[in-house]
């Protein structure tokens, strides 16, 4: 019973033009990016930090440090992530869709990508760079 109250509430917010979604990583990780175990695995991979890094289990600070010491050579770490977080038209997210049918006021996010944006021609401030349509 509760969750039929809880799309009740969903629907008057969102008829009201007050609904606010908040949306995690999950959502991108539907449209095929990497968690951040997997990008740091990418940067292990160009930097040669461990022998097998399909195998590989980080510590925290490891899932810190190996993208700073793959940030020492700028090209290649610009070029994992061009390749990890390349926008294609083609890719499909059915619950990012589902979520944006509901036409939502503002979407708070702490996600790394711009799937977002890109689908949706929405603002989006991610790290503190403003992605704007216009």
């Amino acid at each position: 019973m509760e969750i039929k109250k809880s799309i009740k509430e969903i629907k008057k917010y969102a008829d009201q033009g007050k609904l606010v979604l908040f949306i995690g990583s999950g959502v991108s990780r539907n449209s095929g990016y990497p968690s951040w175990e997997g990008l740091v695995r990418e940067f292990d991979k160009v930097i040669s930090y461990s022998e097998d890094p399909s195998i590989k289990k980080y510590s925290s600070d490891e899932m810190l440090k190996i993208p700073q010491y793959a940030f020492s050579n700028e090209a290649k770490y610009y070029e994992v992530l061009l390749e990890q977080f390349k926008l294609s038209d083609e890719t499909q997210n059915p619950i990012l869709d589902s979520l944006m049918s509901l036409n939502p006021q503002h979407i708070i996010t702490t996600n790394y990508d711009i799937d977002i944006h890109h689908r949706y021609n929405t603002q989006c401030i991610a790290s503190g760079i403003r992605f704007s349509s216009g």
